[in-house]
């Protein structure tokens, strides 16, 4: 089986962004630019935008443990991404990522993880998909 590059369905799929100022795609902008408008962002806004982001593909199902959380469970992720410490792998259209990073990235990932593995969860817990995600986005942040 082979792939044929059609630009014409990634233009569609945009479209359906650009036709809708409330589309659920322009969450990950939101969040995006919460985030990068100031380190000294209020905690709670941001925890608030990252829930926001995560609800709106699907973090927050009946089956899942953060349904019975409220924003305020991403204030701690807020403050590892916020660190100094990880300035050098946030986005920035002005960052080239190289593999030198690539201990770094792997830190904030086990320092993220560790923070999420460490919360009690009344049922659910936080599935692969979740971390997968979760992981994505923060670091994309």
């Amino acid at each position: 089986m082979s792939f044929k590059f059609d630009p014409n369905v990634i233009h569609r799929y945009l479209n359906l962004m650009v036709d809708d100022p409330f589309h659920r795609y322009w969450s990950w902008d939101f969040c995006f630019n919460s985030f990068s408008e100031s380190r000294e962002t209020n905690k709670d806004s941001l925890a608030l935008s990252l829930a926001s982001y995560l609800a709106s593909w699907g973090m927050y199902r009946g089956s899942g443990g953060l349904l019975q959380k409220n924003h305020r469970i991403h204030e701690q992720a807020v403050e590892i991404i916020n660190s100094e410490k990880y300035d050098l792998v946030r986005c920035h259209k002005n960052l080239e990522i190289d593999r030198s990073l690539i201990p770094l990235i792997l830190d904030l990932k086990a320092s993220i993880g560790a923070y999420y593995n460490s919360l009690d969860f009344i049922r659910g817990g936080l599935g692969r998909h979740f971390k997968i995600l979760l992981l994505i986005t923060l670091l994309l942040l």
